[in-house]
C-alpha cells in the first residue's frame, strides 16, 4: 500500500453511520492488510445495507409491479455516445432519460395500448417537445455527425433539410417497429427497452432485433 493512501475506514466514508459491528469488520481488514502490506479481495467481509432492495430475491424483482420497481432501483444507464452504433440505440437511451425522469416529461415515453384484446407496447414522441424538429436533429446528429440545431433556423434551405431528415427518421422507425400514428411506435417481437436490465443484456437484445423486412422474409421462407 501506497504510504500516501488514506486508511480504508476512510474510504468506506459511505459507511460513517455503520453500526459498531460492522466498523469492527472494516478495521480488522485494515489490520489485516497494514501487517501484509498486501490488499486481498477476500479479505472483505461483506456488510449488508439494511434496505428493502437488498432483502428481494431475483423472482420477486422480475414479477413486481413497474413503479414498485422504480422506486427501489437505482437510475439506469444510457449507451455512451462511443457505443451508440444505429438508431435502435438512440431512442434506447432517450427511454432511459424517461425512467430517470421524476417528472416523465421527456421527448420519449413509454406506450401501451390494447389491440383485439392483445396488449401492445411501444414508445411515443411527446408532442410538447416538437418531435418532428427533434428526430431531425437527432438523425442528423447520430447518423451524420452533423448539429442540424446549429445552422441557420431561417434559411430555406435549412428547412429542406429538417423535413429531409425527418423523412429519414421515420423510414428508419419504420423498419424496425410498427407504425401506430404519426409519432407512435409499437415494438413487433421484442422489447426495444427493458426496466432494470444492464447495458450488455440491452445491447444484446438490440443486436438480436432484426428489420421487420427481415422478419417478414423468415415467415415467408418458413411457410
Amino acid at each position: 500500500m501506497l504510504e500516501t493512501e488514506p486508511p480504508y475506514s476512510q474510504l468506506f466514508g459511505a459507511f460513517a453511520v455503520a453500526s459498531p459491528d460492522q466498523r469492527r469488520k472494516i478495521r480488522r481488514t485494515e489490520e489485516r492488510t497494514s501487517a501484509t502490506g498486501e490488499f486481498n479481495a477476500n479479505d472483505l467481509e461483506p456488510i449488508m445495507l439494511d434496505t428493502p432492495f437488498c432483502s428481494l430475491t431475483e423472482n420477486e424483482w422480475l414479477h413486481m409491479p413497474l413503479e414498485e420497481a422504480k422506486a427501489r432501483s437505482p437510475r439506469m444507464h444510457s449507451f455512451p455516445p462511443s457505443q451508440v452504433k444505429d438508431w435502435k440505440h438512440v431512442i434506447y437511451n432517450l427511454l432511459v432519460e424517461n425512467y430517470n425522469s421524476e417528472d416523465k416529461d421527456t421527448l420519449v415515453q413509454p406506450f401501451e395500448v390494447l389491440i383485439n384484446g392483445t396488449l401492445r407496447k411501444g414508445f411515443k414522441f411527446n408532442q410538447k417537445h416538437n418531435p418532428g424538429k427533434k428526430l431531425a436533429e437527432l438523425y442528423t446528429l447520430h447518423m451524420r455527425h452533423a448539429r442540424l440545431d446549429l445552422e441557420d433556423q431561417n434559411s430555406v434551405f435549412v428547412q429542406d433539410l429538417y423535413k429531409f431528415y425527418l423523412r429519414s427518421a421515420f423510414q428508419l422507425l419504420a423498419q424496425y417497429f410498427e407504425k401506430y400514428d404519426q409519432y407512435t411506435y409499437l415494438y413487433t417481437d421484442e422489447a426495444l427497452f427493458v426496466p432494470g436490465e444492464s447495458l450488455e443484456e440491452a445491447n444484446a437484445r438490440i443486436k438480436r432485433m432484426g428489420t421487420r423486412t427481415r422478419k417478414k422474409g423468415k415467415v415467408c421462407g418458413a411457410l
